[in-house]
Order: structure tokens, then C-alpha cells, then sequence
């Protein structure tokens, strides 16, 4: 009964939170399926969960994967920011909006989101053959940028 509820709780709270960041199994998973290089982050700021929100599923069966995106949540299951990556295409180049920053010797470009309070912003660069872009509406331009030099390619 015991073992009942705590596999019930831990059900529930992975649907509700995801997977914990120090957890990569289903990112592992996921690799074997991705015709990229796949990068994950060594710092995440306040986040403490993940979900893979494309693909939607991964099972044995599925095509290769050309395109991911993974969120990361607070503990209370608060968006703190988004990683998409995408196998680079021969003709995908980023048009040099926003601020040009250097991420681990390399060309990237941050944009700030704009409006009536703006915050959070879009950074994004290319890598090893992945375009990646970091996404949030919360935290600040320094944060993304540590986030972004952190990033590593699984292996």
C-alpha cells in the first residue's frame, strides 16, 4: 500500500513537474533518436525540472528527430526558460538582430523582449551543425548568456 502511494506521488509529480534537471535519462533517450548534435546545460539558473515538449513522445519506432525543444520549471512548476535546437539546414543563418554577444568564442545575438514592462528575452547561435535558442520571460540577459555558455553537447 505504502509502495502504492509513493509510485502514485512520484507519477504525479513528474506529470506536474517533469524530470529533475540531475536526471538526463529521458534526454538520453532522446539522443538516439536526434540527427544533431544535441546540447544540454550545466546551469540552470532557478530551474529544477525539464519536460520535452517536441517531440511529444519518443519511442523506438519514431522517424529521426530534427527539431527539439526542452523547458525548464522552478520547483513550483514555474516556466523558467526554453531550449530549442534544430539540425542546421545548409542555407539557416541567424539575421543579426538585437545585441551581438560571444558565447564560448562564438557569434550569438540577443533580443530583448519590448513592451509596456518588458523582460525576459530570445539569445540565439549556432554550434557544431545546432542552431539553439534560449527563450524566457523572466530572466535577465547576463543569466541567459551563462545559461548558453554553459550548454554541452551530449555525448
Amino acid at each position: 500500500m505504502l509502495k502504492s502511494i509513493a509510485l502514485s506521488f512520484s507519477i504525479l509529480s513528474q506529470a506536474i513537474f517533469g524530470f529533475s534537471i540531475h536526471d538526463d535519462t529521458k534526454i538520453q533517450e532522446l539522443k538516439k533518436h536526434v540527427t544533431f548534435n544535441l546540447f544540454i546545460p550545466s546551469y540552470f539558473d532557478k530551474a529544477s525540472n525539464y519536460e520535452i515538449k517536441v517531440p511529444d513522445q519518443i519511442n523506438k519506432s519514431m522517424p529521426k528527430v530534427q527539431d527539439v525543444m526542452i523547458n525548464y520549471f522552478d520547483s513550483n512548476g514555474a516556466y523558467v526558460f526554453g531550449v530549442q535546437q534544430i539540425q542546421k539546414a545548409r542555407k539557416l543563418t541567424i539575421e543579426p538582430r538585437g545585441e551581438k554577444v560571444v558565447i564560448n568564442g562564438g557569434e550569438g545575438w540577443y533580443e530583448v523582449y519590448v513592451g509596456k514592462e518588458p523582460t525576459g528575452g530570445r539569445l540565439k547561435w549556432l554550434k557544431s551543425g545546432t542552431y539553439l535558442e534560449l527563450e524566457t520571460h523572466n530572466l535577465s540577459k547576463d543569466a541567459l548568456i551563462k545559461i548558453a555558455k554553459s550548454m554541452k553537447v551530449i555525448k
